[in-house]
């Protein structure tokens, strides 16, 4: 069991790593792309850390109020 889902994951991670190369490859061409590419990075980053801070504020208030 444990063979068979090692060789799932890793088929898995083969095809995507292969979607991520030929997709990159696809959005270097595209104008529109490129230009998200630019942002999107940061504009991702925040957002992680937007959400960070929102679920820390929700566990401190309730280990504040509890």
């Amino acid at each position: 069991l444990v063979t068979a889902f090692s060789l799932g994951l890793a088929g898995v991670l083969t095809v995507v790593g292969l979607l991520f190369i030929k997709g990159s490859r696809f959005i270097e061409r595209t104008p529109t792309f490129a230009l998200a590419s630019r942002w999107l990075p940061t504009v991702s980053a925040l957002v992680v850390c937007l959400l960070g801070g929102v679920i820390t504020w929700g566990a401190l208030s309730k280990m504040m109020s509890g």
